[in-house]
C-alpha cells in the first residue's frame, strides 16, 4: 500500500518537471536562434 500510494505524486512531480524542461527546452532553442540573427 505504501508504494502505491508513494507512486503517484512522484509520477506527478517527475510530469511536472518534464513540462518545465519542456518550456525551458524551448525557450533555449529560440534564444539561440535569436542569437544567431
Amino acid at each position: 500500500l505504501e508504494s502505491d500510494n508513494a507512486a503517484p505524486p512522484r509520477q506527478a512531480w517527475r510530469r511536472r518537471l518534464n513540462s518545465h524542461a519542456n518550456i525551458l527546452k524551448e525557450f533555449s532553442v529560440t534564444f539561440m536562434e535569436a542569437l544567431k540573427m
